[in-house]
């Protein structure tokens, strides 16, 4: 009895899986091609940094849509692995590449750290939990001038540098490693969501006490996931590091934290293409509209509102109905017409 009723959880998984990878792969060949369509600089420069955010984004879609935990400390987090990287490069002991793994390690330290103290609590108690991190983190890196620079911050003065390739400089070579990256993340994740791992995060967001139950330690999954998400946030804040050339204590806080979880929103904290759909549309935005601070701030309040209240799951799954409601009734009239 038991397998068969788990029988079709896993097939339902799999095929999910499968058309996330579908959308991931569609994603990056369309994304691959702007370059040649003659964008300019400012649109790719933005494209680019919201690829690395999404990153950050990706990693909360997965303590958020599968743990259901939302949280505001990855802004900190993505300033962790940004701070490590450019403290690495200022003191010559860490390159680009070697940064990544201390940041993503290091960045997975910190995350199980305030998740040993937060998950204690639930619902906005936690979220409150990790505001106070994230402020934390801002003001310690104020204050902590002879490793941080205080307000100044640290220059990130070394190169990217591709083994076999050489140094890249050009906005088009650093667009393309932003999108190898955002494409491997969102990959990682959407492998961890069909695995064992990702059904029983389910399990334990829907009932914990029936996942208690049947022997998952529910704390420790929950805090895994965590950890997670706090690897790719320490992993993005490396690349956006090296690509903004300088980290300071303004750009991660509460006030970052708070920009991922809209940008988690915006796309869809379920979907593989959520987060990158999202942190596009947060940042073009502005581009696009060419309308000042305040009334761009007035739209993303409404934007907001709007797929709150008409897509709550965000709008890649939004955009996915749309498409599978068009064909429900498209097809009875292709099926007539052959028939």
């Amino acid at each position: 009895m038991i397998e068969k009723t788990l029988e079709p959880s896993v097939t339902s998984t799999a095929s999910t899986f499968r058309a996330q990878i579908l959308s991931l792969v569609a994603l990056a060949i369309v994304l691959g091609v702007l370059p040649f369509l003659g964008i300019n600089s400012q649109f790719m420069q933005i494209c680019t940094l919201a690829f690395l955010w999404s990153i950050a984004a990706i990693g909360l879609g997965l303590l958020f849509g599968e743990a259901g935990q939302m949280s505001v400390a990855n802004g900190a987090l993505f300033g962790v692995g940004a701070y490590v990287a450019a403290i690495g490069a200022r003191e010559q002991v860490l390159s680009m590449w070697t940064a990544l793994p201390v940041a993503a390690v290091t960045a997975a330290f910190a995350a199980t750290i305030i998740g040993a103290v937060a998950l204690r609590v639930r619902g906005h108690y936690f979220l409150i939990i990790t505001f106070a991190f994230a402020e934390l983190w801002r003001i310690s890196t104020v204050n902590l001038r002879e490793l941080t620079g205080g307000n100044q911050g640290i220059m990130v003065l070394d190169p990217v540098v591709l083994p076999g390739v050489g140094e890249i400089d050009s906005l088009r070579q650093l667009f393309y490693l932003a999108l190898v990256a955002v494409i491997a993340a969102s990959l990682i994740v959407a492998w961890l969501r069909s695995s064992p791992f990702g059904r029983n995060l389910r399990v334990v967001r829907e009932n914990e006490r029936l996942a208690i139950s049947l022997g998952l330690n529910a704390a420790r999954m929950r805090l895994t996931a965590f950890a997670i998400s706090g690897a790719l946030a320490g992993g993005a804040g490396v690349l956006y590091a090296y690509n903004l050339k300088h980290v300071g204590p303004e750009q991660f806080g509460a006030s970052a934290g708070i920009q991922i979880v809209l940008i988690l929103l915006i796309g869809g904290a379920r979907s593989a293409a959520g987060p990158v759909i999202g942190a596009l549309v947060f940042f073009l935005l502005p581009l696009v509209s060419r309308l000042d601070p305040i009334t761009t701030e007035i739209l993303y309040g409404l934007g907001l509102l709007a797929i709150v209240l008409l897509s709550p799951q965000g709008l890649v799954p939004l955009f996915a109905s749309l498409v599978k409601r068009a064909w429900r009734k498209k097809k009875p009239s292709i099926l007539s017409t052959t028939s």
